[in-house]
């Protein structure tokens, strides 16, 4: 196994919100906690976290026991699960149009909450590509309109 560095950043930008799939468990424990009827009123999601370096090397499989999720405007349904794949998922619930932030400690490095509910916002720097993007196409078609 290669040592590697995590850093807070990369950690936030490895987090995910995925559906739950009870097929996709094999540990018994895990497919028991999320087989079950979602209590009302609640949104039941995976947290998908795959930390590498910026290399692209995994730190794991085989660090459950070293990675804690910290949860606000949720609640962890049981406990880290290694996917044995090197990621690693927790199951939470959260009240219907609550958007949950999340906090991750792996390899002594905790991360700030991240908001992971209404999805990733983009960043800055797609944004205005975007926009100068769209100022090019609407100068070329005015320039095309005026040539034909």
């Amino acid at each position: 196994y290669v040592r590697i560095h995590l850093t807070a950043a990369l950690l936030g930008r490895q987090m995910r919100l995925a559906t739950i799939d009870s097929a996709q468990f094999f540990d018994l424990g895990a497919y028991k906690a999320v087989s079950g009827p979602t209590p009302a009123g609640l949104e039941r999601k995976i947290v998908r976290l795959t930390p590498k370096d910026e290399l692209g090397n995994y730190w794991g499989p085989g660090y459950a026991r070293n990675v804690k999720f910290a949860l606000t405007n949720a609640e962890a349904v049981g406990g880290v699960i290694d996917n044995w794949d090197g990621s690693y998922l927790q199951v939470i619930q959260y009240r219907m149009g609550v958007h949950p932030l999340v906090a991750v400690t792996a390899g002594g490095v905790t991360t700030s909450p991240v908001g992971l509910g209404g999805g990733l916002p983009l960043p800055w720097w797609v944004i205005l590509l975007i926009l100068i993007l769209a100022a090019i196409i609407a100068v070329w078609l005015r320039t095309r309109r005026g040539t034909v």
